[in-house]
């Protein structure tokens, strides 16, 4: 403390029991004026500083529960605020779904059909001069049902005659003279004018007419009877040769 301030304390006290208020060390103070002048010496107390003044100028600096005073509570300074935690966000990661196994899937077994056995071809060999037996044709021994099925293959030449030549199982309609040149062959040399001369034909039975075969056909009979074969030429005394045919039968089953 100045000089100057405990001189302006002093006087203070010398003035009697009134408070005065000063600057001191930047709190105040504050007379305590006592019941009695004779009771106690006048003191003095600053609020800020829980100090003591007493009347022959002396200061001293007492805490405040000491004088029964409660000082002034400083002003705490403001905490800094505690920043609030955040949590950090734990990255999601995305599972990876388990791949499920595939089934295999079961093979069924599939019923094989059963082959349908093909039924035995005979073979024959049917002479150009087959018509001239007492048939008058070239008996097969085949029995055919109603209802079968017939295929017939033909292969092979025979001679029709010197001036016509030689034929397969579909005939010949023309024939080559001497200085004429092609000339188609008179119908009365046929048996079955609707194909060629020489031809394969057949029947089933002795009483039904001839058809023309050709060197193929397949053919559901829808009557029963045996088969027979012949050649379409009226005249077979100067045939030669025979055809290769092939007879395979499918019997109907009822």
């Amino acid at each position: 403390m100045t000089p100057e301030t405990r001189n302006i304390i002093l006087g203070c006290l010398l003035t009697g029991g009134f408070a005065i208020v000063a600057s001191v060390a930047g709190g105040f103070i504050q007379k305590s004026r006592p019941e009695s002048k004779q009771d106690q010496p006048a003191q003095w107390v600053t609020g800020g500083g829980g100090t003591t003044i007493t009347a022959n100028g002396d200061i001293n600096f007492l805490p405040p529960d000491v004088l029964g005073k409660s000082a002034t509570p400083s002003p705490s300074p403001l905490g800094a605020p505690t920043p609030a935690s955040v949590a950090t966000p734990t990255p999601s990661v995305a599972s990876t779904p388990t791949p499920q196994p595939v089934a295999t899937p079961v093979a069924t077994s599939v019923a094989t059909p059963t082959p349908i056995p093909t039924p035995p071809s005979e073979e024959f060999h049917v002479s150009g001069r087959c018509g001239l037996g007492n048939n008058k044709a070239f008996d097969t021994g085949i029995n055919i049902q109603k209802g079968d099925y017939v295929t017939i293959e033909a292969s092979d030449e025979i001679s029709v005659g010197a001036n016509i030549g030689s034929t397969g199982p579909d005939g010949v309609n023309i024939i080559n003279l001497p200085l004429i040149g092609p000339q188609p062959i008179s119908r009365g040399y046929y048996i079955v004018s609707s194909t060629g001369l020489g031809g394969l034909l057949w029947r089933v039975g002795t009483a039904e007419q001839w058809h023309p075969c050709g060197s193929s056909m397949q053919k559901t009979f829808n009557k029963s009877g045996r088969l027979y074969f012949n050649v379409n030429d009226n005249i077979q005394n100067d045939n030669n040769g025979a055809f290769t045919v092939n007879v395979t039968v499918t019997h109907h089953k009822s």
